[in-house]
């Protein structure tokens, strides 16, 4: 199994920018047909839609500030405790509300716009931005957080060092439907696609035998004995392990994988220029910390239920 030929996703998703900043249309071309159906084009779509939420906790600080570009508040009303409806529409609201403060008024997909129009679009929306902060912020507000600044957010998500808990949210366009949660380290998505897949590719693959526990793992995951082989570079799909194991587990994503997770992989699972270029040049994906682990553990209660 070692001598298999494999793609490393994490590499070619990596150029996806050109070394002036922009969409390598190249790289983007050959990306389109390497995915299967529409699959790329979707996930780009999804990371321009300012639908995608990336929040995060330090577990080392303990607390942090909001970052400067969203805010999100604790749900304080002891009513809302009694009702999962109620919850959910709040923390709906809240995401709706982030969208609509931070939302340049464009028609058009910004991976479809010209390099101008991007950075034209980008600073416009800097500017309002920092106008509508300057005339709310109170002035006794610092701009620096507790844990995470804002500039050592993306480095923060790449560094291992970093004790960094995400919570990744795909909001709904359905006011009636729940957020989409997406566990991008396990490969796991809460939307009907990824589990339609899992289950009819895993779970219920009539050509692969009987099924126990063993030949569904065997299914999903691939192991490569690092002992044999040099470990792989390949981020994209790759599951937790212990190195000590000298095992690397990577999910088989050909055989489950949502425009989802494929947009939250191009993001944390490639380098911190494409993760900077969609949360801080284009400002389409929103990176939000948590100011405390109430507020964090009822945000993952929220979206769970």
């Amino acid at each position: 199994m070692s001598n298999d030929p494999f793609v490393d996703y994490s590499q070619l998703l990596s150029h996806l920018l050109t070394d002036e900043g922009d969409l390598n249309d190249g790289v983007v071309s050959f990306l389109y047909h390497l995915f299967p159906g529409d699959l790329f084009v979707r996930a780009m779509s999804l990371l321009d839609s300012r639908d995608m939420f990336i929040y995060l906790f330090d577990k080392a600080q303990g607390t942090c500030k909001h970052s400067e570009s969203t805010e999100t508040e604790p749900d304080r009303d002891p009513s809302l405790s009694t009702s999962h409806n109620s919850e959910d529409r709040v923390v709906k609201k809240g995401l709706e509300q982030n969208q609509r403060d931070f939302t340049p008024e464009t028609t058009e997909p910004l991976y479809l716009q010209t390099a101008v129009d991007r950075k034209l679009d980008a600073n416009s929306v800097q500017n309002e931005t920092t106008n509508s902060r300057e005339s709310t912020a109170p002035p006794s507000t610092s701009n620096v957080s507790s844990g995470i600044e804002e500039k050592n957010m993306v480095e923060a998500l790449y560094d291992p060092a970093h004790k960094i808990m995400n919570r990744l949210v795909v909001k709904q366009n359905n006011e009636q439907t729940s957020p989409i949660c997406v566990d991008l380290e396990r490969w796991f998505c809460s939307c009907e696609e990824f589990n339609a897949q899992f289950l009819q590719n895993v779970v219920n693959c009539t050509s692969a035998g009987p099924t126990d526990q063993s030949t569904l793992y065997s299914r999903a995951v691939q192991d490569l004995d690092t002992k044999h082989s040099p470990p792989r570079s390949d981020r994209f799909a790759q599951l937790p392990h212990n190195p000590t194991d000298q095992v690397q587990r990577y999910f088989r994503h050909e055989m489950a994988m949502c425009p989802h997770l494929l947009a939250f992989g191009i993001l944390l699972q490639t380098s911190t220029r494409i993760l900077a270029y969609f949360t801080h040049t284009n400002m389409t994906v929103y990176l939000i910390t948590v100011q405390n682990l109430d507020e964090w553990l009822n945000l993952h209660l929220n979206v769970v239920d």
